[in-house]
């Protein structure tokens, strides 16, 4: 009997401590957006350099990059409102952690929605490369499919790709 009250008790700590970490996350998150006003003028700021960096290195017309520029909003729109939905799960999740008793059955349900809703991010994430993959002629592909290798791989991750013009696409 004493094993399976050990186990209970172990079981229990791991949840509470999941939670904690969760609940720092979250402060922290939030800490970070907070006192900075300026931060959708960053976003701005960002998204014109990340859209100069394209066309330099893609060699983007002005048609591709006006495509390019509205298929990104629209994505950013759609992820941005699926981040609100993960961070009111996680509010509720922070609300039901506070709870006596915990309701583990909500927390795993709470737990559950978030990772639907980060798994549809992912999906998302992959269905706009592919668009902007597909707003490219085959030079600018191959440069772009290195440009993502680049951005989003660790660096010892890179492959390299066969691209005419050493991989610049102009």
């Amino acid at each position: 009997m004493d094993i399976f009250k050990k186990s209970k008790l172990s079981a229990w700590v791991i949840t509470i401590l999941v939670i904690m970490n969760i609940i720092t996350l979250i402060f922290l998150w939030i800490s970070h957006f907070r006192g900075h006003p300026d931060s959708f003028i960053k976003s701005q700021q960002r998204e014109k350099h990340v859209m100069s960096m394209l066309q330099r290195e893609l060699g983007l017309t002005e048609k591709q990059s006006q495509r390019i520029h509205h298929k990104r909003m629209m994505h950013f729109d759609h992820i941005r409102n699926l981040n609100s939905k993960i961070i009111q799960l996680k509010r509720e999740m922070l609300e039901e952690s506070f709870s006596t008793p915990v309701d583990s059955a909500r927390i795993h349900e709470l737990a559950r929605k978030i990772g639907s809703l980060q798994r549809e991010k992912e999906i998302e994430t992959v269905n706009h490369f592919n668009q902007l993959h597909t707003v490219c002629n085959q030079e600018q592909q191959c440069r772009f499919r290195s440009l993502m290798d680049e951005i989003l791989l660790p660096e010892d991750q890179h492959e390299r790709q066969n691209c005419p013009n050493n991989g610049q696409g102009r």
